[in-house]
């Protein structure tokens, strides 16, 4: 069962470094960092047929790690509209990683608080 819990963590990762690299980087100015934003977002947004067969796909990542795929792009649509007003701030990561799971940080008092 361990091993399980393993590969889920490595799956999740590997949507978090997705999510991470599109937000961090769809407004860069280097050219290296928004072709990583542009790809991950093409992974994140873009229905592939028979993507769901591939491991690594996002489809298939969201049901290995029990991730409504449509709620995961919702998110990621928030933070992306936050960051392009500059509300992310310094807690940009706690805010991602908060989104996946389902939180989300209260601007004002730091706190995590529940989002419907």
């Amino acid at each position: 069962m361990e091993e399980a819990r393993g590969e889920r963590l490595l799956l999740a990762a590997i949507l978090l470094r997705a999510v991470r690299d599109v937000v961090a980087f769809s407004c860069s100015q280097d050219r290296v960092q928004r072709a990583l934003a542009q790809e991950a977002s093409e992974w994140l947004f873009e229905e592939v047929d028979g993507s769901d067969r591939d491991l690594t796909s996002f489809a298939s990542i969201c049901v290995l790690t029990d991730l409504d795929r449509e709620r995961v792009r919702l998110r990621v649509r928030a933070l992306l509209a936050a960051a392009a007003v500059g509300d992310l701030g310094e807690r940009g990561t706690a805010l991602v990683q908060g989104a996946l799971a389902g939180r989300c940080e209260a601007p004002d008092s730091g706190q995590v608080r529940g989002q419907p």
